[in-house]
This record gives C-alpha cells, sequence and structure tokens, in this order.
C-alpha cells in the first residue's frame, strides 16, 4: 500500500508541474493535506512527500518563467542571509562530505523559508480554499473525528501500523487524521482556522470552523488547544476595528493563555487537576523535564557554541530516535523545544539569524497595517508557529505555516501597489 501511496503523489507530483494559476495551488494544498510528510519518495537522498511536492512546485514556477514574480519579494537579503548560516554551521562537521554540507542547508531551506517565495509567486486573485481544497478539509476533519470515536485509524493502520503504538489510544487519545503526528495536526486545524476566516466567505463556513475546532480539541495536546486560542485572539486584534474595553480583553485574554502554557504555571494547574481528579498522571511535558533537556543541550552545545555542530547532527550523530540515543543520550529525555535544536545545530549565529527573519516578517507586517486582514493573519500564524515550535518543536508545520505567509506577503504589496495607483489616478485627475 505505500508503494500505491507513492504513485498517487508521483500523479500529484505531475499535475502541479502540469498546471498554473489556481488549478496548480489547489493540487498543492490537496497533496499537503492528504498525504503524510513521512511518506518516503526517495531513500537517498531523502526525499518526503511534503519535499516532494515543494520540489515539483518549484519546478513548474521555473518551467513557466514564472520567478519574475519573485523581484519585489521583500525577504530576498534576509534569507540569503539565513541561507548564509546554514552553510557556516555545516563547514566544520566531520561527519559531513563537501555535497552534504551544501545539500543540507538547501533542503533546509527549500522545507522552511523558501516556501515564503512559493506563496509569493500566487496571485491574489487565487482562492486558498478553493472548491477542492474545501472537499478535502471536510474529509481530514470528519476522518478525524471517525477516527477519534472507533478508537482506530484504518489508513494508519494500512501505510504505518507502528505509528499506533507510539501516539494514538493510551491514556491520552490522540488523532492526526492524514497529518504526520497529532499535535502537529491540531497546529494544522487552528492554521486553518484563520484561513477560512481570512479566505471563505461561504454559507457553510460555520460548519467547517466547528470541524477544525473540535479537531483541535481531539488530537490530544495541550499546547495544540493554547496555540488555537492564541492564533484565534490575534488575528482578532489585528484585523478588526475592535472596541476599546473589547480590545483590553482580548489582550488580557491573550497573556492569560500564554502565561498557562509557561510550563510553571500549568505544571501547578496540573498536579491540581490530578489531586482531585486522583490520576497519576497527565502525561506531557513538565518543568523538570524542560531543565534536564536545557542543561543537556547546553553541555553538547559548549563544543561549538557560535556555528553550532551542523544541520541534523541531532539525529545522525548523536542517534536521536534510534538506539544509540538511548546509550549515549538519555538525559535529554527527548527534545521538546525546536530552540535546543538551533543551539546544538546552528549555535548562537543560528539564533540570531532565526530572530532576524522572524522579526523582519513583523516588520513588514506593521509597516503594512492598512492592509490589516492579510498582516493580521501572519502575525497570528507567526506567533503561533514560534510558541507552538518552541513548546513542542516544529515538526512538520513549516510547510503550511510559510507557504500561507507567503500568500499573504504577496497581498500586502499587491494591496499597496493598488493603492499607489490610485493615488497617482486621483492626483493626475486634480491636475488635470
Amino acid at each position: 500500500m505505500q508503494y500505491l501511496a507513492v504513485v498517487l503523489l508521483l500523479i500529484c507530483g505531475i499535475q502541479i508541474v502540469l498546471n498554473t494559476g489556481q488549478k496548480r495551488l489547489s493540487w498543492f494544498m490537496c497533496s499537503l493535506l492528504l498525504f503524510y510528510s513521512s511518506i518516503v519518495v526517495i531513500q537517498k537522498p531523502h526525499v518526503t512527500a511534503h519535499r516532494f511536492l515543494i520540489i515539483t512546485y518549484w519546478i513548474s514556477i521555473l518551467y513557466y518563467n514564472e520567478e519574475k514574480a519573485l523581484r519585489s519579494f521583500p525577504l530576498k537579503s534576509v534569507l540569503i542571509l539565513y541561507a548564509a548560516t546554514l552553510v557556516i554551521s555545516c563547514l566544520p562537521s566531520q561527519q559531513l562530505s563537501l555535497f552534504y554540507k551544501l545539500y543540507k542547508p538547501m533542503m533546509f531551506m527549500l522545507d522552511n523559508y523558501l516556501l515564503l517565495m512559493v506563496g509569493f509567486t500566487v496571485d491574489s486573485r487565487q482562492f486558498v480554499i478553493s472548491k477542492p481544497v474545501r472537499i478535502v478539509i471536510y474529509a481530514i476533519t470528519v476522518y478525524g473525528l471517525i477516527c477519534y470515536i472507533t478508537q482506530t485509524d484504518i489508513l494508519r493502520q494500512i501505510l504505518q501500523p507502528d505509528f499506533l503504538e507510539h501516539y494514538y489510544f493510551g491514556e491520552r487519545k490522540r488523532v492526526a487524521s492524514t497529518w504526520s503526528h497529532p499535535i502537529a495536526y491540531g497546529y494544522i486545524c487552528s492554521l486553518l482556522t484563520l484561513l477560512v476566516l481570512y479566505d471563505y466567505k461561504k454559507r457553510d463556513r460555520v460548519a467547517v470552523l466547528l470541524l477544525l475546532f473540535a479537531n483541535v480539541f481531539i488530537c490530544g495536546s495541550r499546547t495544540a488547544i493554547v496555540c488555537y486560542f492564541i492564533m484565534l485572539i490575534t488575528y482578532w486584534l489585528f484585523a478588526y476595528d475592535l472596541n476599546r474595553k473589547f480590545q483590553v480583553l482580548l489582550t488580557a485574554i491573550l497573556f492569560a493563555v500564554l502565561t498557562l502554557e509557561s510550563n510553571v504555571v500549568r505544571d501547578d494547574i496540573n498536579e491540581v487537576y490530578l489531586s482531585v481528579s486522583g490520576k497519576e498522571s497527565l502525561g506531557g511535558s513538565s518543568v523538570e523535564m524542560r531543565t534536564t533537556q536545557l542543561e543537556a543541550t547546553m553541555v553538547v552545545a559548549a563544543g561549538s557554541p557560535i556555528v553550532g555542530h551542523g544541520l541534523d547532527y541531532i539525529h545522525e550523530v548523536m542517534g536521536f530516535g534510534t538506539d544509540k540515543w538511548v546509550d549515549v543520550s538519555y538525559e535529554f529525555a527527548g527534545f521538546e523545544s525546536y530552540f535546543y535544536s538551533i543551539i546544538i545545530e546552528r549555535g548562537w549565529l543560528g539564533v540570531a539569524a532565526e530572530i532576524l527573519v522572524l522579526f523582519s516578517i513583523l516588520y513588514i507586517c506593521f509597516t503594512h497595517r492598512k492592509s490589516r486582514e492579510a498582516s493580521a493573519f501572519i502575525i497570528a500564524t507567526l506567533l503561533g508557529f514560534v510558541v507552538f515550535a518552541t513548546m513542542t518543536g516544529k515538526l512538520d508545520t513549516p510547510t503550511l505555516s510559510f507557504l500561507l505567509m507567503g500568500v499573504m506577503l504577496k497581498r500586502l504589496y499587491v494591496d499597496k501597489g493598488r493603492r499607489t495607483t490610485r493615488i497617482i489616478r486621483l492626483i493626475c485627475k486634480k491636475n488635470m
């Protein structure tokens, strides 16, 4: 069955390459939502489902000479600098050949921030939630509810039977639908909620929002639920002209949600809940676990604190996710934060580069405040992504996050251009 999934994926990739405009975007969005990112298309060099789809989209862009749309892309210099820091972090690595010292940074950019550029090539008149995408959202959310009610996942049993033993139907029920991981699925449903609010005005919008809301709660992750409210409140605050008192109320709620997500406060709440409910454990991360991980991270990072040990050092050298990890690095108790990975693999130079990109995106949003809904979408998505990645690790959430932020960046600049054109026309009319 995995071979069948790869064949279907290849068909979708061909459709993405051959089509343009709305059809290509619909094929791309539907494929991202339907195929697990963990499906391997090519073993070596490692190409997973989402990476394959991104490559096919780039091929289509280049084939139809649409890279011209990137001339006005506002983050070119920042991303070049960011890519340079990735190469610098890989150069000292003795484990990587010269090929992989260049290949790994290129693939990292492809899977992450270059998706901003992919989104920027999307015409502002296209609907991200087209009819096919809407049908797929209905399908994956309804399937998520079926998995929760029946406590089984037929697709996962066929394609990834080992996955069920680790993440499903234990003390905490977890649902991932067609996504790679239950926690990431909750975040993706939160992101799709913002997209529905922004891009979808049909009569059944309430039904779609309710399905997404339900799936956020059945994914089995507190962090995903917190991100849902953070993203929703942030979007409301920046997108609409709200009453002053309502703005203060929403800001207070947002601050409270962020505070509750902090480990110290969350652990105190968990202790109260456990004492009342009589349960022994809620699962998830704790302050003690995070402290252990941070201490171990600093010990490893001390070997190369400025530029880090190179991309994929945690998995390929330290053996995270393998038997070698248990023998050598058990004191980490896993990785609960993307921040730890950056420090070890890219050092403090990598941290500075990450902050530079994020603040550059925010700067663009706050200097284009007249395009309120698009800028609000980017700010809410960026905040939700940072919170999610910091608390849980980014998993495979960058794909849709950066793609949709790129789409909204394009709309910010198109709106700016349209306003400038209108102003010029008004001036010309007055002078005539």
